[in-house]
Formats: structure tokens, C-alpha cells, sequence
């Protein structure tokens, strides 16, 4: 008997592993676990199970998510538990995957958190087959006739955003010098037009009932996507625990369950099959009329209703507020993006009207914008897992049947293959040269394939609507004490130490930016390279100095660069990356790919004196101060001349003061040095009596110039 157990053990082993033969690669699974180790366990113990054992923070998944695509590709594999799961991120492979292969990845998993709340039934997580396409296809019709993705909803929208901007005025009327929490009043506007469709009611701000379901949904949501939540798709067991986030999201689940069939049930008693007053009334009579045809094999029953109006309830708001709310905060950090949009609108609807869909052709810029806020915050970063419905061959991989597969839709809008500079914010992308909206296959918000959201429609007329008409009303500005309360969030993440080794020994990247002496910047990194773990890069943000000959003071050639970045650093966009005949392409990127997330715009440079800028910048100064020298010109004229004639924003003189007369002087000093035949490099009698009188510009109070 041991022996045929034994035997049954292997063979099911054994089969396991050529059900996963040739699936895309991924970090090793732990026991039980499998991969979700990653948010349970102690830093220790998770690097033996993974390849990335410099990196501290394990606990965000979508941070996970991206570190793993970096290191095995666009398609690699994870496990929760035993459950094989497929990440699918950038712009091709997910279009690949859920466009041209749709009949593979369109069903849904048996996640069990998922199915113990929805029965896998209603539109968004029920499984794909002739009963989902059934429901859709009758729900579609159904918004329609009520108004859906018609212009005749638009009054109704117009409407409800009325009373936002009442709430706002009277706010600003009592207290103008305060902040305001938009979400409760967004989230009220957008959520009655879904209930006027589906459930033919609006629902007044101050209803406490309503309110109160908006805040459960809110909170379900939340807690749905937690970490011991989530565990429950491990042990299901735990749903049922009477304590804690399990206890609280059973009783959110019956709250809103009650709100629901309590809609139904007044709709029943009321209902005229020949006269519907929504979406709910269109069904059950569609229920009655499958009964009285006696059709028992029917899927329209109102167990079905239920968790479809659950569906197009939370869809309908939860996205759609999350959209607008972004779009708002991104006005109120780019002003100058807002006045643009705000005098387009101006232009062409002006302020005796409210703004229509048909305003939208005409207002390309605020058309871009809208866009580029959606595709900056990805209101759903993570699509609706998929399944796929049999095994298939997809990018020279095996992907087994029942393998959840999940879009990560966030790499598809930062995407650096399709997006040129995916971190910073350009509305500007979505227009072309004559200024006309672009449409890009690459900006899905909403999805791509048979699962596409079913209110796109109607969310882009709600966003377009409210957001326009809130911003032809309205200035938005961040509260005041706001930038202060950011640069202590901020703050709250840096450390400071004066112990430089100690620092060292827990990072992934060390950036030098002392005083630029070469001896005393090699001294720094040849005591650093002691301490430091093997994979660490050094990098120095030095102006002047060749970037290999500090790296000769450590063991790390390859892994040693320059990262150069301008002053002032937080209003500066630009970072000259350098790497020397040394430094390792994987090294580079980094850098790069480092600059990148600081929302910078990194240049390629090699290790040649003052890598670009400065290369450029320097003896263009030292020939107007030699210029100036020979009595060919004052400086106030050379710096007019530059600044008219040439379009520079400030004159040699006035920028020499700005970076300072020391550092230029130490600058062209070292270039002398190490070339003294290069006419450029010649220096200036002038430059230095300043220097050595003291005079280094607009830190001490003189340079060329005198300031107060």
C-alpha cells in the first residue's frame, strides 16, 4: 500500500511538472505560499527565495509586479498558492493577449475572495460563454434605451454636477481660505447617474442612507485588496474568521446586499412590465416573460439582477470619481496646464454658457489633458484578472488551461517602447503638429478586448462634462500649507547620517556630490567600496572631473558612472548620465532608468571634460568674459545681445554669477590642466582677481554684478 501510494505521489508530481513545462519564468515559489510570500515574510528569509536580494520594500505589490518584469520579461510567472498566475505587462503583449488571442484569455478565474461574493455571476467577474454574453448584451441594450452613451443623459449630468458646484460655492462663501475634500460630492454626482439608469432614482447628498452604502463600497473595495484578505484565496477558511478585516468585509457584503435587494424588491411590487422606469424594471419583466415562455434553463432570474446591479453600481462609481478627483489634483499641481485649458474653453465656449459634448471637437488641448491625466494615474493599475480557457501557445510559451493571467495596464501607459518620457505629464503627447487631438491604440484606460469596460461610453461623458464645467466655474489650487505638509511627508523617507560607510552597507545606489576635488572624492569612494555590498553602484555627480579617474579608486569599474544633475535640482529637468569605457550596459540603464523615476529627462554622455553642458556652456562663458576683457563689449551689453539676438533666458555674466565665479574658475582650471593647447581652455585675469578677492557671485553678494 506504501508502495502504490508512493507510486500515485510521483506520477502526480511528475504530472504537475509537465503541465508546467515551458511556462514563462518567474521568481522561486515558497511552500504553501508560493510567491505571496513576498508580503508575509521577513525580509531574511524572502532572499532565498527570490534573485533581487538588494531590494528592501516587499510589501507593494504593484512595485513587485514591475521588479519582476524587469528581471524575466514582459510575460513571467508567479504563484499564490498552488494557482499558476501570468503578468502580462507592456503595450504589445497585452494587446497581443487579450485582442488577438481574446478567445483564450477572456474568462474569469475562480478566485475564491471573488467568487464567495459574486457566486461568479453579473457582468464583470462571471465567466465568459454564452451566459455572460447573454447578460451583457441585454444590460447594453437596456442603459441605451435610458440614455446611455446618448446625448439626451447630458442634462441629467449637468443637473447633478449643478449641486456640486453649489456645495462648492457656499463652501468657498464660508470659508474661502480652507481646503475642500471633493470626493463625497464627485462621488454622488457620478454615482446617481448609474442609479438613474439602472435603478430610475437619484439620491440626494444629504441622504444618510446613500451616503452611508458610498462609504461601504468605498471601504470594501479597500479592504478586498489587503494582504490578509488576500489570503484568503490560500486558506478560504479564513472569509468565516469572526474578527478583524474578515468579520468587517462579511458585514460590508451583507450592508450592501441589503441597500440592493431592497431596491429590487420596491421595483417588484411597483413593477408594469409595459411601462419600465429603468434597468431593474427591464429585467424583471424580462425574468416574467422567460417564465411564462417556460424557459427553466434561463439565466435572467433575480439572483442574477442582484449581482449585476452590484457590478454597474460600484464600476459605474468608483472609476469614473477616482478619474475626475486626479484630474483635479493635476490642475492644481500644473497651473500653467490649467490656464491653458481654461483659456481654450474660454475661447470657444466663454462663460455665458455651460460647456456640451459638442464642444468636445473643438477643444483639442482639454481633450489631451483629460487623456494624459488617465493615462498618468491608471484609476486601475492592475486590469480584472483573466483565465485562460485552454492550454495555448502565446510568445513561445506554454500558458496551461485555468492559469490566471493579469494585464498589468499601468506598464502599458508608461510604457518607455511607446512613450516618449512615460513619467513626466504632457498633455502635449496626444496632439499632433497642428495642434489637432491625437488617438493613440496604445491608450486604453478602459481595457482592450471582449472584456473592454461596458461604460466607457458613459464614463468619458461624465468625466468630459464634470471636469470641464467645474474648470470653466473654477480655479483649483493646492490648500495652503500643502507644499509644506508634502516636504514633510517627503522627509518622514530621508535619513541623514555623517557616517558614510554605515550608509553604504544597506544600498543599491550611492551618489557622491562633495566638493570637487579629485583626491578627496577618490579617498570617499575607496573606503566606500570596502563596505559596500558587491552589487551597489557608485556614481558621482561631479561637473568637471573625469568620472574613470574617481573610479579608479575602487574595485567596481563596471559599476561606476556619473550622474549629473543642475542647478537648482528640484527645478531642473535635465541629468547628464555618463559612463565610462568601463562602466557596464546594465549599469547604465540603471542610471537611466534611476533618473527616469526621479521624473527627470536623463541624456547619454561619455566621459569626455564637461560631458555635454558644460562642454558647451563653460567656454562660451570664458569667451564673453575674455570678450569683455578686450574691450569689445560691456558685460550689460553682451548679456542684452545674448538675450535678445540669441533667446537665451539670462546673459554669460548673469549666469556666471548664478553658478558662481569659484566653481567656473575651478572648472577651466582643470580643463587647463589636463589640456593647456586648447584655446578654450585659456584662462581669464579677470575671473580670477574676483575669485581671489571673493567675489563668487550671488552667494556672497558680488560677482559681475552687485546684488542686495
Amino acid at each position: 500500500m506504501v508502495a502504490i501510494c508512493t507510486v500515485c505521489v510521483l506520477v502526480h508530481c511528475n504530472r504537475k511538472r509537465w503541465d508546467l513545462a515551458n511556462i514563462p519564468p518567474g521568481p522561486k515559489p515558497m511552500p504553501i505560499v508560493g510567491n505571496f510570500g513576498a508580503f508575509l515574510v521577513p525580509g531574511f528569509l524572502w532572499k532565498l527565495f527570490t534573485r533581487r536580494q538588494q531590494t528592501k520594500d516587499k510589501k507593494s505589490p504593484l512595485v513587485f509586479m514591475m521588479e519582476q518584469a524587469e528581471l524575466y520579461g514582459n510575460i513571467y510567472s508567479i504563484f499564490i498558492g498552488h494557482q499558476l498566475v501570468v503578468i502580462l505587462s507592456g503595450y504589445e503583449v497585452i494587446k497581443d493577449a487579450l485582442s488577438n488571442h481574446s478567445h483564450v484569455f477572456s474568462d474569469r478565474p475562480d478566485i475564491t475572495i471573488i467568487t464567495l461574493m459574486t457566486k461568479r455571476k453579473g457582468i464583470a467577474f462571471a465567466p465568459y460563454g454564452p451566459v455572460w454574453r447573454t447578460q451583457r448584451k441585454f444590460c447594453q441594450a437596456s442603459l441605451r434605451t435610458f440614455g446611455l452613451g446618448k446625448l439626451c443623459l447630458e442634462p441629467h449630468i449637468l443637473e447633478l454636477l449643478a449641486v456640486v458646484k453649489e456645495e462648492l460655492l457656499q463652501h468657498y462663501r464660508n470659508s474661502s481660505d480652507t481646503g475642500v475634500d471633493l470626493t463625497p460630492l464627485i462621488r454622488t454626482a457620478v454615482s446617481n447617474v448609474i442609479c438613474s439608469m439602472s435603478m430610475g432614482h437619484n439620491f440626494h447628498q444629504d441622504d444618510q442612507e446613500f451616503h452611508t452604502l458610498l462609504e461601504l463600497v468605498a471601504r470594501g473595495l479597500e479592504i478586498s485588496v489587503s494582504g490578509p484578505v488576500l489570503l484568503i484565496n490560500i486558506l478560504p477558511a479564513l472569509y468565516y474568521l469572526p474578527f478583524g478585516v474578515f468579520k468587517e468585509l462579511r458585514q460590508v457584503q451583507l450592508d450592501i446586499t441589503a441597500f440592493l435587494k431592497k431596491i429590487i424588491a420596491q421595483h417588484r411590487a411597483t413593477l408594469d412590465p409595459s411601462d419600465p422606469r429603468d434597468l431593474i424594471d427591464m429585467y424583471l419583466a424580462k425574468v416574467l416573460e422567460e417564465q411564462a415562455a417556460g424557459q427553466e434553463d434561463s439565466s435572467f432570474s433575480e439572483d442574477y439582477l442582484f449581482y449585476i446591479i452590484g457590478d454597474l453600481f460600484i464600476a459605474g462609481t468608483d472609476t469614473s470619481t477616482n478619474s475626475i478627483l486626479w484630474m483635479v489634483l493635476y490642475m492644481a499641481s500644473y497651473p500653467d496646464i490649467q490656464e491653458k485649458v481654461q483659456a481654450e474653453m474660454d475661447q470657444v465656449v466663454g462663460r455665458e454658457r455651460l460647456t456640451s459634448m459638442k464642444d468636445r471637437g473643438s477643444l483639442p488641448f482639454t481633450g489631451a489633458t483629460i487623456m494624459e491625466v488617465e493615462r498618468m494615474s491608471v484609476v486601475v493599475p492592475l486590469g480584472v484578472p483573466h483565465m485562460a480557457s485552454k492550454t495555448a501557445e502565446f510568445r513561445g510559451f506554454t500558458i496551461p488551461k485555468g492559469t490566471v493571467v493579469i494585464p498589468n495596464m499601468w506598464s502599458v501607459h508608461r510604457d518607455p517602447t511607446v512613450w516618449e518620457e512615460p513619467d513626466t505629464f504632457n498633455p502635449g503627447r496626444f496632439l499632433d503638429e497642428e495642434g489637432k487631438l491625437l488617438r493613440k491604440d496604445c491608450f486604453m484606460p478602459f481595457g482592450v478586448g471582449p472584456r473592454i469596460c461596458m461604460g466607457e461610453q458613459l464614463a468619458k461623458m461624465e468625466i468630459f462634462l464634470i471636469f470641464t464645467n467645474l474648470l470653466q466655474a473654477f480655479k483649483f489650487s493646492l490648500p495652503i500649507g500643502a507644499g509644506a505638509e508634502f516636504v514633510q511627508n517627503v522627509m518622514k523617507n530621508v535619513s541623514i547620517s555623517t557616517d558614510a560607510a554605515s550608509t553604504a552597507q544597506g544600498s543599491d545606489l550611492v551618489l557622491e556630490a562633495i566638493i570637487e576635488n579629485l583626491k578627496i572624492k577618490q579617498d570617499l569612494f575607496g573606503g566606500l567600496d570596502k563596505v559596500a555590498p558587491v552589487h551597489t553602484i557608485f556614481a558621482s555627480n561631479t561637473s568637471s572631473l573625469p568620472i574613470s579617474d574617481i573610479a579608479n579608486s575602487t574595485s567596481r569599474l563596471d559599476r561606476f558612472g556619473g550622474l549629473h544633475f543642475f542647478n537648482p535640482v528640484p527645478m531642473m529637468k535635465l541629468v547628464e548620465v555618463v559612463g565610462t569605457s568601463a562602466t557596464s550596459q546594465d549599469t547604465f540603464d540603471s542610471l537611466l532608468n534611476f533618473s527616469k523615476a526621479l521624473g527627470k529627462t536623463p541624456v547619454s554622455c561619455k566621459d569626455t571634460p564637461g560631458f555635454i553642458v558644460n562642454r558647451l556652456l563653460v567656454p562660451y562663458m570664458m569667451e564673453s568674459v575674455r570678450l569683455h576683457e578686450r574691450g569689445h563689449g560691456s558685460k550689460e551689453d553682451i548679456d542684452i545681445a545674448m538675450k535678445l539676438g540669441a533667446g537665451y533666458p539670462m546673459g554669460p555674466f548673469e549666469l556666471l554669477d548664478y553658478v558662481g565665479l569659484d566653481t567656473c574658475k575651478f572648472i577651466i582650471d582643470g580643463w587647463s590642466a589636463m589640456d593647456p593647447e586648447n584655446p578654450l581652455f585659456v584662462q581669464s585675469e579677470m575671473l580670477n582677481k574676483l575669485v581671489a578677492e571673493g567675489k563668487y557671485g550671488r552667494k556672497t553678494g558680488e560677482g559681475f554684478y552687485k546684488y542686495k
